[in-house]
């Protein structure tokens, strides 16, 4: 039986409530050293000084999130740890807020506590629960609230219908965009107290809703500036529009993103066993009553599963499906109970052997995640405390645009300058002494490199800040005309050049040594290439490839008094498709590798020569 509308009896109160507190003590696993991500950063900051303008956060702002951490924040040592207390304590509740939730689409007692105990050990609802985002506390007050509507539309209680209209407005100050999931319970809370003509409870409800979150949001705008918390909050619904939703250029074909959010974090075989319970579960309510959980539990979710198709950035799928993975799991609650209804003597011991499957893949499966954030500093974290102690407050640090949060909040006392375009380090009279700070490596063999392995933490977080490097500034490059873009990942990166590709680099006061590693696809080409170096229009070197691999040293005399160019030509060149080799219809000349800059005394100078 999959519909219930028996009371909870003593013995199973008394299960929820010990598990709750089982479930709630596994959270410490999640516990992260520090903060990792762009979003936990500018949360930080706004602890700190809230200024949506200047993203601390990003828009709309967050209120009741910041609000919460602020208080928090009087009893612990760091930002982040007063965010991360919110997620923690929000965390512990998971699994009686979905056992409510369960229970308010009249799921029973053995199908909702199934439903409970996998979604509190899926993957990401894990993880996060540790973390600084803004997610786990936006998806239990929204699942809270679709299970306070869900109740009152059973009920008609007014205290109930109340209830759900604070919990909505806390979550509308946290993630107004997930609003979506709690439409269908207030509209149908809501009609059931118009048709009983019991107007002025959902007028009342209405209005601490509104007032609520028109307070919250004044409150931050007026913290910000309202003229300027208007415009950014557009400027940034633009960006979101543009780079996120489905007119984004880089976006993967709808089939795909449709993938991704069916196996938020790349589980496989598990999600698949859900997914197929889960059509289990639809196809049973579908031909067959009761129909009534099925059609709510789809008005509730897929709304937002539409919602993120088109408008959500698939790579962050493992963060967003907290918003529609809830319904899900429902889903294959039902399916279970379908399997189940076919043993009804052995129902309760069919819930048992699926959820000692989940449990015994997801736990294993997600614990490796938590070892690397809970021991050691994300890399750009890491990257900026170190410039912190080993470079003095006088020299310039250029910061690219990809750490920019990370380098406000942990060197604010260096100079800093947000270059836009490795040329205007080049340009920069700070370059000679200077740092630069990028999540990018330049394939600089002097640069210092922050990096975290690709493990199964790649699956669960938005796949970047995974590493970090620090370099002086003046063995930056420009990379102009001929290159093409860096590919690979560290530490093999590389980059191809065409027939002629120029490099443009800052002044030097001395001549050094450059070092360039790079390969000549001569095992194509049926001949030597040569490649010719000139350095600001004069030849310093010609090399004759016959081998794949290529080691050059060079000698140069780079002015002082103005950039110099680097410019490098080759005698011939490949397209792969028109070798039959792959669809890369790109002039191929050398693929560079990495290089190294190396001052020269006189002495060594006079050696060289």
């Amino acid at each position: 039986m999959t519909v219930s509308h028996e009371p909870l009896t003593r013995n199973q109160r008394i299960a929820v409530t010990v598990t709750a507190v089982l479930v709630a003590l596994t959270r410490l696993l999640a516990l992260a050293k520090g903060p990792w991500d762009w979003d936990e950063i500018l949360f930080c900051m706004a602890v700190q000084d809230y200024d949506v303008v200047s993203h601390q956060p990003h828009p709309p702002g967050f209120p009741f999130y910041i609000f919460l951490a602020r208080i928090v924040r009087l009893f612990v040592d760091s930002d982040f740890h007063s965010l991360q207390a919110v997620n923690v304590l929000m965390a512990m509740l998971v699994f009686p807020v979905m056992f409510a939730v369960a229970r308010s689409f009249r799921l029973d007692f053995v199908a909702s506590f199934w439903a409970a105990f996998l979604f509190a050990f899926l993957p990401n609802v894990w993880f996060y629960g540790g973390t600084a985002f803004s997610d786990i506390p936006a998806m239990l007050l929204f699942l809270g609230t679709i299970a306070a509507f869900m109740f009152a539309a059973r009920n008609g209680k007014a205290s109930t219908y109340y209830l759900a209209s604070i919990i909505l407005a806390t979550g509308l100050m946290v993630r107004p965009q997930n609003t979506i999931v709690a439409f269908f319970p207030w509209a149908l809370a809501t009609w059931n107290l118009v048709r009983a003509k019991r107007l002025r409870v959902a007028i009342t409800g209405a209005s601490l809703t509104t007032g609520l979150t028109i307070l919250g949001y004044s409150l931050g705008a007026w913290a910000t500036g309202f003229v300027e918390y208007f415009d950014a909050l557009y400027r940034h619904f633009l960006y979101v529009r543009g780079a996120d939703s489905v007119t984004a250029a880089i976006r993967p074909p709808l089939y795909k993103v449709v993938a991704m959010m069916l196996d938020p974090y790349q589980a496989g075989k598990v999600s698949i066993l859900m997914n197929v319970l889960a059509l289990i579960g639809v196809i049973r309510h579908v031909t067959r009553e009761p129909r009534q959980p099925l059609r709510e539990i789809f008005l509730t979710f897929a709304p937002f599963f539409l919602f993120a198709m088109f408008a959500v950035n698939p790579l962050g799928s493992s963060r967003f499906s907290l918003n529609w993975i809830a319904g899900i799991v429902l889903l294959a609650a039902l399916g279970v109970s379908t399997l189940g209804d076919l043993v009804p003597r052995a129902r309760v011991a069919v819930f048992a052997i699926f959820l000692a499957i989940f449990a015994g893949r997801l736990i294993p499966w997600t614990l490796p995640a938590f070892d690397e954030p809970r021991r050691t500093d994300a890399p750009p974290v890491a990257a900026a405390k170190w410039v912190a102690a080993n470079v003095p407050r006088t020299s310039v640090v250029f910061v690219d645009e990809s750490i920019w949060p990370w380098a406000k909040y942990y060197i604010p006392d260096h100079k800093q300058v947000r270059p836009h375009d490795p040329v205007n380090v080049v340009r920069d009279a700070g370059a000679e002494t200077g740092v630069y700070l990028s999540m990018f490596p330049a394939q600089v063999r002097a640069e210092r490199s922050f990096v975290r392995p690709r493990n199964r933490t790649w699956n669960l977080v938005t796949q970047r800040s995974f590493e970090a490097y620090v370099m002086p500034s003046r063995l930056l490059v420009s990379f102009d005309n001929g290159w093409y873009m860096q590919e690979g990942q560290y530490p093999n990166i590389w980059r191809w050049s065409s027939r002629r590709a120029s490099i443009r680099f800052a002044p030097m006061t001395r001549p050094g040594e450059l070092h360039l590693k790079f390969e000549v696809p001569v095992d194509v080409i049926p001949h030597p290439v040569t490649v010719t170096f000139l350095l600001n229009g004069k030849v310093v070197g010609k090399h004759v490839a016959t081998t794949l691999k290529n080691d050059v040293r060079l000698v140069l005399h780079p002015r002082s008094n103005g950039v110099n160019t680097l410019r490098i030509e080759l005698s011939d060149t490949i397209i792969p498709a028109r070798l039959k080799t792959g669809n890369d219809w790109r002039q191929l000349g050398l693929m560079l590798e990495s290089w190294e800059w190396t001052p020269l005394e006189a002495t060594a100078l006079r050696k060289a020569s």
